[in-house]
Protein backbone atom coordinates (compact mmCIF):
# COMPACT_ATOMS: atom_id res chain seq x y z
CA UNK A 1 0.00 0.00 0.00
CA UNK A 2 0.99 3.54 -0.41
CA UNK A 3 0.00 6.28 0.92
CA UNK A 4 0.32 10.03 -0.91
CA UNK A 5 -1.06 13.48 -0.50
CA UNK A 6 -3.82 15.07 -3.14
CA UNK A 7 -0.76 16.98 -4.89
CA UNK A 8 0.56 13.97 -6.46
CA UNK A 9 -2.99 13.69 -8.37
CA UNK A 10 -3.28 15.61 -11.34
CA UNK A 11 -7.01 17.24 -12.15
CA UNK A 12 -8.86 17.85 -15.46
CA UNK A 13 -10.94 20.76 -16.92
CA UNK A 14 -14.16 18.80 -17.00
CA UNK A 15 -15.47 16.13 -15.33
CA UNK A 16 -14.17 12.36 -17.06
CA UNK A 17 -17.14 10.95 -16.60
CA UNK A 18 -20.25 11.68 -17.97
CA UNK A 19 -23.01 11.41 -15.28
CA UNK A 20 -25.94 12.74 -17.01
CA UNK A 21 -27.62 16.15 -18.00
CA UNK A 22 -29.00 16.92 -14.96
CA UNK A 23 -25.56 16.04 -13.14
CA UNK A 24 -23.42 18.47 -15.90
CA UNK A 25 -26.39 21.25 -15.62
CA UNK A 26 -26.19 20.98 -11.43
CA UNK A 27 -22.07 20.98 -10.99
CA UNK A 28 -20.65 22.13 -14.53
CA UNK A 29 -17.29 21.73 -15.00
CA UNK A 30 -15.99 21.79 -11.33
CA UNK A 31 -16.21 17.65 -10.82
CA UNK A 32 -13.09 17.52 -12.68
CA UNK A 33 -10.88 18.25 -9.97
CA UNK A 34 -10.09 15.54 -7.64
CA UNK A 35 -11.31 17.91 -4.76
CA UNK A 36 -14.47 18.57 -6.34
CA UNK A 37 -15.56 14.94 -7.44
CA UNK A 38 -17.62 14.59 -4.74
CA UNK A 39 -19.83 17.27 -4.69
CA UNK A 40 -22.80 15.41 -5.47
CA UNK A 41 -23.95 13.51 -1.86
CA UNK A 42 -24.39 10.48 -4.24
CA UNK A 43 -21.49 8.06 -3.59
CA UNK A 44 -21.11 6.14 -6.51
CA UNK A 45 -20.82 9.39 -8.89
CA UNK A 46 -18.16 10.32 -6.59
CA UNK A 47 -16.33 7.36 -7.14
CA UNK A 48 -16.73 6.94 -10.47
CA UNK A 49 -15.42 10.31 -11.11
CA UNK A 50 -12.15 9.87 -8.69
CA UNK A 51 -11.47 6.18 -10.43
CA UNK A 52 -11.60 8.14 -13.95
CA UNK A 53 -9.30 10.84 -13.11
CA UNK A 54 -7.15 7.84 -11.03
CA UNK A 55 -7.30 5.99 -14.45
CA UNK A 56 -6.64 9.06 -16.48
CA UNK A 57 -3.33 9.81 -14.59
CA UNK A 58 -1.71 6.62 -13.66
CA UNK A 59 -3.58 4.20 -17.01
CA UNK A 60 -4.24 1.63 -15.00
CA UNK A 61 -8.30 0.79 -13.91
CA UNK A 62 -8.81 0.33 -9.86
CA UNK A 63 -11.52 -2.32 -8.14
CA UNK A 64 -13.03 0.65 -5.94
CA UNK A 65 -12.92 3.18 -3.69
CA UNK A 66 -13.16 3.65 -0.18
CA UNK A 67 -13.86 7.18 1.68
CA UNK A 68 -13.00 7.91 5.23
CA UNK A 69 -12.53 10.99 7.19
CA UNK A 70 -10.20 12.16 10.02
CA UNK A 71 -12.61 10.94 12.80
CA UNK A 72 -13.08 7.45 11.17
CA UNK A 73 -8.94 7.27 11.48
CA UNK A 74 -9.03 8.37 15.10
CA UNK A 75 -11.62 5.13 15.63
CA UNK A 76 -8.62 3.31 13.99
CA UNK A 77 -6.40 4.33 16.42
CA UNK A 78 -8.27 3.55 18.87
CA UNK A 79 -8.69 0.03 17.69
CA UNK A 80 -4.54 0.12 17.31
CA UNK A 81 -2.33 2.52 19.39
CA UNK A 82 -1.49 6.07 19.41
CA UNK A 83 0.64 7.39 16.44
CA UNK A 84 3.87 8.85 17.70
CA UNK A 85 4.88 11.97 15.13
CA UNK A 86 8.65 12.11 14.93
CA UNK A 87 8.68 15.43 17.49
CA UNK A 88 7.46 12.51 20.12
CA UNK A 89 4.23 13.76 20.12
CA UNK A 90 1.80 10.99 20.98
CA UNK A 91 -1.58 11.10 19.21
CA UNK A 92 -4.69 8.69 20.93
CA UNK A 93 -8.19 7.97 19.54
CA UNK A 94 -9.17 12.07 20.62
CA UNK A 95 -6.62 13.73 19.30
CA UNK A 96 -6.39 12.20 15.79
CA UNK A 97 -8.82 13.96 13.73
CA UNK A 98 -8.11 17.67 15.61
CA UNK A 99 -4.64 17.22 15.16
CA UNK A 100 -5.08 16.90 10.72
CA UNK A 101 -7.93 19.43 10.37
CA UNK A 102 -6.75 21.94 13.00
CA UNK A 103 -3.48 21.42 14.72
CA UNK A 104 -1.14 21.05 12.10
CA UNK A 105 -1.80 24.34 10.35
CA UNK A 106 -1.01 25.94 13.79
CA UNK A 107 2.67 23.89 13.93
CA UNK A 108 2.96 24.50 10.19
CA UNK A 109 1.31 27.58 9.21
CA UNK A 110 2.90 29.51 6.03
CA UNK A 111 1.86 28.27 2.80
CA UNK A 112 5.65 27.51 2.06
CA UNK A 113 5.39 24.76 4.80
CA UNK A 114 2.41 22.97 2.41
CA UNK A 115 4.77 19.94 1.34
CA UNK A 116 5.65 19.62 5.22
CA UNK A 117 2.33 19.47 5.88
CA UNK A 118 1.40 16.88 3.39
CA UNK A 119 3.95 14.59 4.55
CA UNK A 120 3.46 14.43 7.95
CA UNK A 121 -0.47 14.02 7.31
CA UNK A 122 0.57 11.13 5.02
CA UNK A 123 2.98 9.75 7.88
CA UNK A 124 -0.27 9.71 10.03
CA UNK A 125 -2.07 7.81 7.78
CA UNK A 126 0.37 5.42 6.83
CA UNK A 127 1.27 4.46 10.45
CA UNK A 128 -2.52 3.54 11.21
CA UNK A 129 -3.35 1.55 7.88
CA UNK A 130 0.31 -0.27 8.24
CA UNK A 131 -1.16 -1.03 12.22
CA UNK A 132 -4.39 -1.98 11.04
CA UNK A 133 -3.51 -4.10 7.85
CA UNK A 134 -0.46 -5.82 10.04
CA UNK A 135 -3.36 -7.23 12.32
CA UNK A 136 -1.83 -4.84 15.44
CA UNK A 137 -5.45 -4.32 16.33
CA UNK A 138 -8.36 -4.99 19.07
CA UNK A 139 -10.90 -6.33 17.20
CA UNK A 140 -13.85 -5.14 19.32
CA UNK A 141 -12.70 -2.14 19.03
CA UNK A 142 -12.42 -1.99 15.57
CA UNK A 143 -15.53 -2.84 14.91
CA UNK A 144 -17.20 -0.60 17.45
CA UNK A 145 -15.40 2.24 16.06
CA UNK A 146 -15.91 1.36 12.74
CA UNK A 147 -19.77 0.38 12.94
CA UNK A 148 -20.34 4.00 14.28
CA UNK A 149 -18.29 5.94 11.87
CA UNK A 150 -20.61 4.07 9.14
CA UNK A 151 -24.12 4.79 10.83
CA UNK A 152 -22.60 8.68 11.21
CA UNK A 153 -22.33 8.14 7.08
CA UNK A 154 -17.75 8.78 7.89
CA UNK A 155 -16.97 5.54 5.50
CA UNK A 156 -18.41 5.30 1.76
CA UNK A 157 -17.59 1.63 -0.24
CA UNK A 158 -17.84 1.30 -3.67
CA UNK A 159 -16.39 -1.40 -6.28
CA UNK A 160 -16.77 -1.38 -9.82
CA UNK A 161 -17.92 -5.25 -9.73
CA UNK A 162 -21.43 -5.36 -10.10
CA UNK A 163 -21.47 -8.84 -8.12
CA UNK A 164 -20.57 -6.55 -5.39
CA UNK A 165 -21.69 -3.01 -5.68
CA UNK A 166 -25.67 -4.10 -6.17
CA UNK A 167 -25.34 -5.07 -2.40
CA UNK A 168 -23.08 -2.74 -1.18
CA UNK A 169 -25.89 0.03 -2.82
CA UNK A 170 -28.18 -1.32 -0.21
CA UNK A 171 -26.49 -0.26 2.62
CA UNK A 172 -25.45 2.73 4.53
CA UNK A 173 -21.96 2.49 3.23
CA UNK A 174 -22.85 2.44 0.06
CA UNK A 175 -23.86 6.36 -0.03
CA UNK A 176 -26.21 5.77 -2.49
CA UNK A 177 -29.23 9.04 -2.76
CA UNK A 178 -32.57 7.00 -2.80
CA UNK A 179 -34.86 7.65 -5.63
CA UNK A 180 -38.35 7.10 -4.34
CA UNK A 181 -41.35 9.64 -3.90
CA UNK A 182 -41.63 9.91 -0.21
CA UNK A 183 -40.48 13.10 1.91
CA UNK A 184 -37.23 13.53 1.67
CA UNK A 185 -34.52 16.62 2.56
CA UNK A 186 -31.01 16.32 2.53
CA UNK A 187 -28.79 20.01 3.03
CA UNK A 188 -25.04 19.56 1.42
CA UNK A 189 -22.71 22.22 2.99
CA UNK A 190 -19.57 22.33 0.16
CA UNK A 191 -16.21 24.69 0.86
CA UNK A 192 -16.31 27.39 -2.00
CA UNK A 193 -13.26 29.29 -0.23
CA UNK A 194 -10.22 27.73 -0.85
CA UNK A 195 -9.87 27.31 3.08
CA UNK A 196 -9.58 25.33 5.83
CA UNK A 197 -12.50 27.05 7.84
CA UNK A 198 -15.60 23.70 7.53
CA UNK A 199 -13.49 22.99 11.00
CA UNK A 200 -15.19 25.97 12.44
CA UNK A 201 -18.66 25.69 11.20
CA UNK A 202 -22.24 24.70 12.81
CA UNK A 203 -25.18 24.09 11.14
CA UNK A 204 -28.48 23.25 12.21
CA UNK A 205 -31.37 22.54 10.07
CA UNK A 206 -35.34 22.69 10.99
CA UNK A 207 -37.41 21.00 8.44
CA UNK A 208 -41.52 21.95 8.59
CA UNK A 209 -44.27 20.55 6.61
CA UNK A 210 -47.52 21.52 6.77
CA UNK A 211 -50.68 19.77 7.09
CA UNK A 212 -51.46 16.61 4.69
CA UNK A 213 -54.77 17.58 3.53
CA UNK A 214 -55.23 17.72 -0.28
CA UNK A 215 -53.12 17.06 -3.11
CA UNK A 216 -50.68 19.74 -2.19
CA UNK A 217 -48.47 20.21 0.72
CA UNK A 218 -46.26 23.33 1.98
CA UNK A 219 -43.01 22.99 3.60
CA UNK A 220 -40.18 25.41 4.97
CA UNK A 221 -36.79 24.66 5.44
CA UNK A 222 -34.48 27.05 7.84
CA UNK A 223 -30.89 26.47 7.84
CA UNK A 224 -28.66 28.18 10.97
CA UNK A 225 -24.95 28.59 9.69
CA UNK A 226 -22.37 29.90 12.19
CA UNK A 227 -19.12 29.97 12.27
CA UNK A 228 -16.51 29.84 14.86
CA UNK A 229 -13.51 30.98 13.56
CA UNK A 230 -11.52 34.16 14.31
CA UNK A 231 -9.32 36.30 12.57
CA UNK A 232 -6.58 35.78 13.98
CA UNK A 233 -6.31 31.91 12.44
CA UNK A 234 -3.17 30.92 10.06
CA UNK A 235 -3.36 32.92 6.87
CA UNK A 236 -3.44 29.33 5.64
CA UNK A 237 -6.51 28.37 7.36
CA UNK A 238 -8.08 31.59 6.65
CA UNK A 239 -7.81 31.28 3.33
CA UNK A 240 -6.42 33.56 0.36
CA UNK A 241 -9.28 36.33 0.41
CA UNK A 242 -13.22 35.76 -0.62
CA UNK A 243 -14.44 38.35 -3.41
CA UNK A 244 -17.96 39.43 -3.18
CA UNK A 245 -20.22 39.27 -6.37
CA UNK A 246 -19.55 42.96 -6.45
CA UNK A 247 -15.55 42.37 -6.82
CA UNK A 248 -14.80 43.37 -3.53
CA UNK A 249 -12.81 41.40 -1.18
CA UNK A 250 -15.32 40.07 2.07
CA UNK A 251 -13.25 40.16 6.14
CA UNK A 252 -10.42 37.77 6.12
CA UNK A 253 -11.27 34.23 7.09
CA UNK A 254 -14.99 34.26 5.23
CA UNK A 255 -16.08 31.14 4.62
CA UNK A 256 -17.86 30.87 0.87
CA UNK A 257 -20.30 28.05 0.98
CA UNK A 258 -21.29 26.50 -1.95
CA UNK A 259 -24.86 24.69 -0.50
CA UNK A 260 -27.12 22.13 -2.20
CA UNK A 261 -30.59 21.66 -0.64
CA UNK A 262 -32.14 17.87 -2.33
CA UNK A 263 -35.85 17.71 -1.48
CA UNK A 264 -38.86 15.95 -2.20
CA UNK A 265 -39.27 14.48 -5.83
CA UNK A 266 -41.86 16.63 -7.25
CA UNK A 267 -41.54 19.94 -4.71
CA UNK A 268 -40.85 23.33 -6.12
CA UNK A 269 -39.60 26.48 -4.41
CA UNK A 270 -41.64 29.03 -3.84
CA UNK A 271 -39.72 31.60 -2.15
CA UNK A 272 -36.57 31.66 -0.39
CA UNK A 273 -34.54 34.42 2.03
CA UNK A 274 -31.52 34.48 3.77
CA UNK A 275 -31.31 37.06 6.79
CA UNK A 276 -34.17 38.63 5.89
CA UNK A 277 -33.38 39.22 2.42
CA UNK A 278 -34.74 37.69 -0.79
CA UNK A 279 -32.37 34.85 -1.55
CA UNK A 280 -30.73 34.82 -4.97
CA UNK A 281 -30.80 31.03 -6.02
CA UNK A 282 -30.96 28.29 -9.03
CA UNK A 283 -32.90 25.28 -9.18
CA UNK A 284 -31.87 21.40 -10.75
CA UNK A 285 -32.72 18.43 -10.30
CA UNK A 286 -30.37 15.21 -9.32
CA UNK A 287 -31.65 11.82 -9.03
CA UNK A 288 -34.99 12.51 -9.39
CA UNK A 289 -34.80 14.80 -6.48
CA UNK A 290 -35.22 18.74 -7.00
CA UNK A 291 -31.80 21.16 -5.99
CA UNK A 292 -32.16 24.48 -4.73
CA UNK A 293 -28.72 25.54 -4.75
CA UNK A 294 -27.00 28.84 -3.36
CA UNK A 295 -23.79 30.42 -2.14
CA UNK A 296 -23.65 31.52 1.36
CA UNK A 297 -20.57 33.78 2.84
CA UNK A 298 -20.04 33.19 6.49
CA UNK A 299 -17.75 35.66 7.90
CA UNK A 300 -15.94 34.54 11.36
CA UNK A 301 -18.44 34.88 14.00
CA UNK A 302 -21.37 35.52 12.13
CA UNK A 303 -24.42 33.97 11.96
CA UNK A 304 -26.66 33.75 9.53
CA UNK A 305 -30.19 32.22 8.39
CA UNK A 306 -31.78 30.85 5.35
CA UNK A 307 -35.52 30.13 4.72
CA UNK A 308 -36.81 28.11 1.71
CA UNK A 309 -40.37 27.81 1.27
CA UNK A 310 -41.64 24.71 -0.71
CA UNK A 311 -44.83 23.20 -2.46
CA UNK A 312 -45.06 20.01 -3.81
CA UNK A 313 -47.07 16.71 -3.49
CA UNK A 314 -48.89 15.44 -0.09
CA UNK A 315 -46.28 12.06 -0.23
CA UNK A 316 -47.25 9.61 2.20
CA UNK A 317 -44.74 8.22 4.50
CA UNK A 318 -41.94 8.90 7.33
CA UNK A 319 -40.05 11.82 6.26
CA UNK A 320 -36.46 10.83 5.46
CA UNK A 321 -33.57 13.02 6.07
CA UNK A 322 -30.02 12.22 5.31
CA UNK A 323 -27.28 14.10 7.16
CA UNK A 324 -24.09 15.33 5.94
CA UNK A 325 -21.59 14.17 8.29
CA UNK A 326 -19.61 17.37 9.93
CA UNK A 327 -16.93 17.92 12.21
CA UNK A 328 -19.54 19.51 14.65
CA UNK A 329 -22.51 17.07 13.96
CA UNK A 330 -25.79 18.99 11.95
CA UNK A 331 -28.28 19.27 14.41
CA UNK A 332 -31.83 18.65 12.49
CA UNK A 333 -35.43 19.01 14.23
CA UNK A 334 -38.40 17.63 12.19
CA UNK A 335 -41.83 19.62 12.79
CA UNK A 336 -43.85 16.81 10.27
CA UNK A 337 -47.10 14.97 10.37
CA UNK A 338 -46.79 11.60 8.79
CA UNK A 339 -49.90 11.29 5.50
CA UNK A 340 -51.29 7.88 5.46
CA UNK A 341 -51.48 6.67 1.71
Amino acid sequence: SKIGSNSDLDDATAPVVDLGADFADLYGNDPGLWANANLSPHFPYAARLWLGLWQRQHKDALDGVLAIDPIVLGELVGATHPVELPDGTELDQDRVAPFIMKTIYERLPADSQEKQRDELASQIGSRVIQSVLGGDVDPGALVRGVGSAADDGRIRLFSTHPAEQTPLARTAVGGVTPDGSGPYLQVVVDNGGGNKLDYYLDRRVRWQQGPCHGPTRRSRVTLRLHSDATGDLPAYVLGDGVLSTDGDPLEPGTNRLLIYVHTTTGSRLDGGEIDGKQLQARTGVERGHPVVAFTVDLAPGQTRMVVLDLSGPTSPGSPLVESQPLVTPSRTVIDSAICAE
